[in-house]
């Protein structure tokens, strides 16, 4: 299960040299390879350590992430992340990270064949500015590079976005959030059977948007909705020449504040995923409980 939060990961500063967090929870798939048939469940554990330092009014942040599946153990993965993020002017902020993703299973196989496996590392540029004390906008730049095993015929993709994002608060009690992205993707270096190049493109729009629901300083209750149209605009061979995509997310999740120490996280969230190719429709559930260390 992938979220993608395009919110600004402001952390609380405390009064000392910096702060951290230590996550640790169970995330339960109930479609791992997100199949139309023959779906395969796993649960999955998940664990996360994350350093900022303070430099003034800025930070610099790392994260190590780290998921482990009890079935599906090909499955796993971890992620690394440094970022640099602070304040400048009076109503402006933005942050910058690197991401990286060391060899993981892109997906399953037939027993004799060789899996499909990726790399990735990514940028992530952050910007925003209070209009006012409840409208916030700003925007998100992203590149990721995804690089294959010699199994997949893609063996150099990019994928590029941008995402205008807004933030209001309707009152004291609830905060409607959004974003809308344009992607674009190409993999090259690939060939197809008949060994003719095998590049495909695709462009992508996504939209989201998300209520909060603020119970003082303790508690947050989220219910967001998230669209994806995908369509592929070249490909040689004639699998996904013409394709459309189209991926509806529903999801729901509450955190709570358990002492200054303490937080508790719960989501449940639901995908539907249809296309022009039937083949490749799915649906899958989510579930998902986290604690964190705050120090």
């Amino acid at each position: 299960m992938v979220v993608l939060q395009v919110v600004m990961p402001r952390l609380s500063r405390a009064e000392h040299w910096g702060t951290g967090r230590i996550e640790t929870g169970y995330v339960f798939d109930d479609n791992v390879f997100q199949a139309k048939n023959k779906t395969e469940s796993d649960l999955i554990w998940e664990s996360k350590l994350a350093l900022a330092y303070f430099l003034g009014e800025a930070q610099i942040s790392a994260s190590a992430t780290f998921s482990r599946y009890f079935e599906q153990m090909q499955l796993n993965y971890e992620q690394y992340e440094i970022g640099l993020e602070g304040p400048f002017g009076d109503r402006n902020y933005a942050a910058a990270f690197y991401s990286f993703s060391p060899t993981a299973l892109l997906d399953k196989t037939e027993v004799d064949l060789e899996p499909f496996a990726f790399r990735s590392d990514g940028f992530e540029l952050h910007v925003d500015r209070d209009f006012s004390s409840k409208l916030n906008l700003g925007f998100v730049l992203s590149l990721r590079q995804l690089r294959y095993n010699r199994a997949f015929s893609a063996k150099d993709s990019q994928i590029k976005s941008i995402s205008p994002t807004v933030n209001y608060l309707l009152n004291d009690v609830l905060l409607l959030s959004g974003y809308y992205a344009f992607e674009m993707g190409r993999a090259k270096g690939g060939r197809t059977v008949e060994s003719a190049l095998d590049d495909i493109s695709y462009n992508a729009n996504i939209g989201s948007v998300q209520l909060s629901v603020l119970s003082g300083e303790r508690s947050k209750i989220r219910l967001g909705y998230r669209i994806e149209r995908k369509n592929y605009t070249s490909e040689s061979d004639p699998f996904h020449r013409g394709r459309k995509d189209f991926n509806n997310r529903l999801f729901l999740s509450q955190s709570y504040q358990a002492s200054k120490e303490l937080r508790l996280s719960a989501e449940i969230d639901r995908t539907w995923h249809f296309s022009t190719d039937k083949t490749l429709d799915y649906k899958s559930l989510g579930i998902s409980l986290v604690a964190a260390y705050l120090f």
